[in-house]
């Protein structure tokens, strides 16, 4: 899985929005430090969207997918958005579908859909071993 380990939850194109003439932002960190860097160094974590378990073939298919609608959103911003031009259907779902990743790709979402799946594996397992609780 070579140049797939460092997975972006804010998306590198997303954060050159905010990036200076020499294509770098300013960084706050967890320990107040703040610092200009990069945008392919930032917002980003080693395996964020890697599934791998032995029956699941494709163990980068979610980041590969975040890629496609990345890179559809980033067009749209090219050759549409960015000349003023009028949008198609097409855009228009390239954009929305964009949005929504970026909402539901956040550290803190994660965590909420880990806490939501663990907590249905033990209601389920609780059901399983006392049927009476259905």
């Amino acid at each position: 899985m070579p140049g797939t380990k460092g997975q972006h939850y804010i998306t590198e194109s997303y954060q050159l929005n905010f990036s200076d003439t020499k294509g770098k932002i300013w960084v706050l960190d967890e320990n107040g430090k703040i610092f200009s860097t990069n945008p392919i160094n930032t917002f980003k974590e080693a395996h964020f969207y890697t599934i791998t378990f032995p029956s699941f073939p494709e163990p980068l298919l979610v980041e590969r997918t975040l890629a496609q609608v990345e890179g559809s959103f980033a067009t749209v911003v090219k050759e549409k958005l960015e000349k003023g031009l009028p949008l198609t259907n097409e855009d228009r779902v390239s954009v929305s579908l964009f949005a929504s990743a970026m909402f539901m790709r956040t550290k803190s979402q994660r965590e909420n859909l880990k806490n939501f799946f663990t907590n249905a594996l033990g209601q389920m397992k609780s059901i399983k071993s006392d049927p009476k609780l259905v």
